[in-house]
């Protein structure tokens, strides 16, 4: 382990091996190296993980141009990178093929709060958080970084698990996969931020886009679903006392086998204003399916919504959701409720909303 604040560049690290974490670099208490265009190839670690690199409690790195490519943690967590109570900063870093038994296929962070800037996680893969897992109150900062065709069980592109809030501004998800969160997984009491992210193309049995569960709350302004695909909830899976607030969101051309196109809420109440839903389709509820759900939404469109049975636009199982100032404008469904259909004691609120065009 380094305990130092050297200055590395245009250094390469590869095959190198650790039985105690950081297989190509292992980062001890209080040191601040600094690596600019350094490569991480082929490096694996058992206990502790960090393939590539590991930052203990109180490192703080620096790295610029710099790649961690097919690292592993054979044992643990963390392929590319692990951060234990560290707050590393990555500039222009990349993440590509790395992989971890456990979480975090590119990058684990545990108690720590790394700052991301123009980083990208490619073919990475993991259990959870096939290119980054966040967990036990990790908060990093990730600001225009991209996650592509990373793959997991949970999380393809990001896991974040026990009270870790990452903010993101300016993010791409595209082609991730899981069974859970193809883009992203959102779990106990985890609330990411996100600003203007993009979630296009990924894919997983329950959240194509993303999976919020377990009291995760997230927040997310000027947000795009596009083209996600799952078995319930194409764009977005909500479940489990779940209450995401979402403002200026768009959700178009999302797709499940069953339920929920756009977005599916079981047990869930998420607050929508402002959020278009168009040419989402789906078995029930084309653009939003609701389970014993409340939400509220104000200033929403649904447009062009399909269902192969009912509930084109919205359908409403043993929920009660409150719109205002709501529009359901040319939505389609096979048997019932083009636009809206309430079934099970449903009682949902409309207030100066408007229904035009919507068959049957």
């Amino acid at each position: 382990c380094l305990k130092a604040s050297p200055t590395l560049t245009n250094c390469t690290f590869t095959g190198n091996f650790s039985d105690d974490g950081g297989g190509g670099m292992c980062n001890d208490l209080y040191s601040y190296p600094t690596l600019v265009n350094c490569t991480f190839t082929n490096n694996s670690a058992e206990s502790y993980g960090g393939g590539g690199m590991y930052n203990r409690p109180g490192s703080s790195p620096y790295l610029a141009d710099c790649t961690f490519e097919n690292n592993s943690a054979v044992e643990d967590a963390g392929g590319g990178m692990r951060n234990y109570g560290s707050g590393p900063t990555l500039v222009d870093c990349t993440f590509t093929g790395n992989s971890a038994v456990s979480g975090g296929g590119g990058m684990l962070n545990y108690q720590s709060n790394p700052a991301l800037t123009g980083c990208s996680f490619m073919d990475n893969s993991a259990d959870e958080g096939g290119g980054m897992h966040n967990f036990s109150s990790s908060s990093p900062t990730l600001t225009d970084c991209t996650f592509t065709s990373n793959s997991a069980g949970s999380g393809g592109g990001m896991h974040n698990f026990s009270s870790s809030t990452p903010t993101l501004t300016d993010c791409t998800f595209t082609e991730n996969s899981a069974e859970y969160g193809g883009g992203m997984y959102n779990e106990n009491s985890s609330s990411s931020t996100l600003n203007d992210c993009t979630f296009t193309s990924n894919s997983a049995d329950f959240g194509g886009g993303m999976w919020n569960g377990d009291a995760s709350s997230s927040d997310l302004t000027g947000c795009t679903f596009t083209n996600n695909t799952a078995e319930r909830g194409g764009g977005m899976w909500n479940g489990s006392s779940s209450s995401p607030a979402l403002t200026g969101c768009t959700f178009m051309d999302n797709s499940c086998n069953y339920f929920g196109g756009g977005m599916f809420n079981e047990n869930s109440s998420p607050t929508l204003s402002n959020s278009t839903f168009a040419n989402n389709s789906a078995g029930l509820g084309g653009g939003i399916y609701n389970d014993e759900s409340d939400p509220i939404l104000s200033n929403c469109t649904f447009t062009s919504n399909s269902a192969e049975a009912r509930g084109g636009g919205m359908y409403n199982g043993f929920s009660s959701p409150t719109l205002e100032n709501c529009s359901f404008v040319s939505n389609s469904a096979e048997f019932d409720g083009g636009g809206m259909y309430n079934s099970d004691s449903s009682s949902p609120i409309l207030t100066g909303c408007g229904l035009c065009g919507n068959s049957p």
